[in-house]
């Protein structure tokens, strides 16, 4: 992860695009008949990182900055809220 992490790092400082997986709050049924299984199986999650977390509302939220695009959580939805994007990094922030 941290060699993907890396690279992220200089393509941000360069401008260029990331990925991020993101979940789609208005199919995010909040951990209902799930149990936020995305939470469970992120990789991120399990070292530490608050990468998924759980909203007030009770659905997920995926912080692009620590998401480590590794596509684990994508199929645990049974709701088919999160998939890949691919955003340009803003250099204005």
């Amino acid at each position: 992860m941290a060699g993907y992490q890396s690279k992220e790092a200089i393509k941000k400082a360069l401008g260029f695009t990331y990925k991020s997986a993101v979940v789609d709050p208005e199919t995010c049924m909040g951990g209902e008949d799930c149990d936020h299984l995305c939470l469970m199986i992120c990789p991120q999650v399990k070292v530490g990182e608050d990468t998924i977390t759980i909203q007030e509302n009770r659905k997920a939220f995926i912080d692009p900055a620590s998401c480590g695009c590794c596509e684990l959580c994508i199929p645990e939805c049974p709701y088919g809220s999160i998939e890949l994007v691919e955003e340009k990094f803003d250099l204005k922030k």
